[in-house]
């Protein structure tokens, strides 16, 4: 799709181009006096049209005919107000050519906020003389066409592992939808060969333009689902990177962690759900000036097509009763580190499922914040600053439509974290695996290679919930194992309602049941001695028995049993009973 975009466009100066005239790119104006300075506008999302926003965070712009060591000036305004990032050290990123590597600027960023709340960022930039473009940036890029070319490179690797029946990848890609403009809207499909039918999935009514009878996946029938969708949010860059970290692992041919992964679940994976938005340079709307994450309540199919189509498609994998996970990948501006924002869900046992999964991305992640992560009644139904209310976003709509316990989104913010956790060592003594570590400082700025270890650690945490990681560090945790997480997740919810109260009715209920016990087992030892002393086999041999045997009976601590309940739309969830 080439369009005549306002955030596009060319400035040629005496010896300097600026340019944002490329997919994602991004400025409204730029003037320059000597040279010795750039001043710099950023467009706001759809920017004089009918749709126009106050969204104007993002910038990404290529500077080129600077000589070597020449140092410009710029100065970059029409900023949404972000100082409390800048004030955290927050640094644009930059990188040499279009294949260079971005990394944050070295020089010092000041940042000024005037009348009408004109807020600007200035810093110095000294050129190396490549003859290439230098790009410059609010946070990591990742626009549409990288996107799609990595779809491409994903799609090429699979097929090639199809001569390998110990490392066959199953992969079918779908449009599932098309944008506003046109845009493809894709869906990976990624898993092993194992269990797979002969039968292919059911078209789905208003989706899937591009499909023929035999171009659907196969269906998978034992198999649980994982669905995970990113970049609702234009310039939320950080979310591709996570997504990049999480495909690139998902399809390693020869980790044993990837390859049980493949083997227990299917992937559903939305690259893009906003294309038009990054194509665009937009910070956080789509075409009709809409933030789309607020709109999962009620999706119009013409007015928010990719919307209505990840809901449906999720939708009818949750009717089959195997969906288990929904992951939004998404970036923070204010709320510092990685975490996630989770639901308040009915009942302790369910909300002690909900927090387990976080629980085991930090431990497998020490960047991944678990104290940060969000699960309460209000994060769910509170507005937002443009008085939308948070009911319309993906994690609560989803819930709301299936039932389904695991569905979250991933927050990392542009910048970096407040703490670094532990990362235990793996109980494996193979090489590969990584070692642990204790970060000692101050917590790093975060990276692309550090977004795609997040994005590798969903991964790996989902195989920790299946108990299945062969290269698992739980046994070397606080907490050696699931059933002790369970316990500890369990004791952080007895001040907090409605669980304090379901808690403290389960000891009770276990306190009644131990009493009641007790008295039988001295009954029977009375009636034993009473005959002569005959013996008692099948009951427990003491009152710790009997407290062991409640405690196991009621669903408390380390056991637990899974019930099918039939949720809303006839999906199914696992529910803790």
């Amino acid at each position: 799709v080439k369009c005549d975009y306002l955030s596009q466009k060319t400035w040629i100066f005496e010896h300097l181009t600026v340019s944002s005239d490329f997919c994602s790119g991004n400025l409204a104006h730029a003037e320059s006096d000597d040279g010795t300075q750039l001043d710099l506008r950023t467009c706001a999302d759809m920017q004089e049209t009918p749709h126009s926003t106050n969204y104007r965070t993002w910038f990404h712009y290529s500077v080129s005919g600077a000589k070597k060591d020449e140092t410009i000036v710029m100065c970059i305004s029409n900023l949404n107000p972000q100082a409390k990032m800048y004030n955290q050290g927050l640094k644009p990123v930059y990188r040499v050519g279009a294949k260079g590597k971005w990394e944050r600027l070295n020089t010092e960023v000041t940042h000024s906020c005037g009348e009408n709340k004109n807020f600007q960022i200035k810093f110095r930039f000294r050129f190396s003389g490549s003859t290439e473009p230098t790009f410059f940036a609010f946070s990591y890029p990742y626009s549409f066409e990288e996107v799609c070319r990595r779809c491409d490179e994903i799609e090429k690797a699979c097929a090639a592992t199809s001569s390998r029946a110990d490392a066959a990848i199953y992969c079918c890609r779908e449009v599932l939808t098309r944008s506003l403009e046109g845009r493809r809207v894709e869906l990976l499909t990624i898993s092993d060969s194992s269990g797979m039918s002969s039968e292919r999935e059911a078209p789905i009514p208003g989706l899937f333009p591009d499909a023929k009878p035999d171009s659907r996946p196969f269906v998978f029938a034992e198999k649980k689902v994982y669905y995970l969708s990113a970049r609702v949010h234009p310039g939320e860059s950080p979310a591709q990177w996570m997504w990049e970290g999480f495909v690139d692992f998902l399809v390693n041919r020869d980790d044993p962690r990837a390859k049980a992964l493949r083997k227990l679940f299917v992937f559903k994976i939305v690259p893009i759900i906003n294309p038009d938005g990054v194509a665009r340079g937009h910070y956080r709307a789509d075409t009709m000036g809409l933030n789309l994450n607020r709109s999962y309540d009620n999706p119009d199919p013409k007015l928010h097509p990719t919307i209505f189509a990840v809901k449906e498609s999720i939708k009818a994998l949750s009717s089959t009763g195997r969906l288990k996970y929904f992951v939004d990948l998404h970036a923070h501006a204010t709320k510092r580190g990685c975490f996630c924002y989770a639901n308040a869900l009915p009942t302790y046992q369910e909300q002690v499922e909900n927090m387990l999964y976080p629980r085991l991305i930090s431990i497998n992640n020490p960047h991944f914040d678990f104290g940060g992560c969000v699960f309460s009644e209000k994060a769910m139904e509170s507005k937002d600053k443009n008085g939308q209310s948070k009911e319309g976003c993906s994690r609560v709509g989803i819930y709301r439509a299936t039932n389904l316990i695991h569905s979250i989104t991933v927050e990392c913010n542009y910048n970096g974290g407040r703490v670094v956790g532990p990362k235990a060592p793996a109980a494996t003594t193979d090489g590969r695996c990584s070692p642990g570590e204790n970060w000692r400082g101050a917590p790093p700025k975060f990276t692309d290679v550090i977004l795609k270890q997040v994005g590798k650690d969903l991964l790996v945490a989902a195989l920790d919930m299946e108990d299945a990681n062969p290269w698992s560090r739980l046994p070397n945790c606080n907490q050696k194992s699931l059933d002790e997480i369970r316990e500890w997740l369990q004791s952080r919810l007895i001040s907090t309602e409605p669980y304090r109260a379901q808690l403290l009715e389960m000891k009770q209920a276990q306190k009644e049941e131990a009493s009641r016990l007790a008295k039988e087992r001295a009954e029977e030892l009375k009636k034993g001695l009473g005959a002569g002393g005959g013996s008692f086999k099948s009951g427990p041999r003491s009152l710790r028995d009997v407290v062991s045997r409640v405690g196991a009976n009621s669903g408390s601590g380390a056991a637990t049993a899974r019930t099918r309940v039939a949720g809303a739309g006839g999906a199914n969830r696992e529910k803790v009973a």
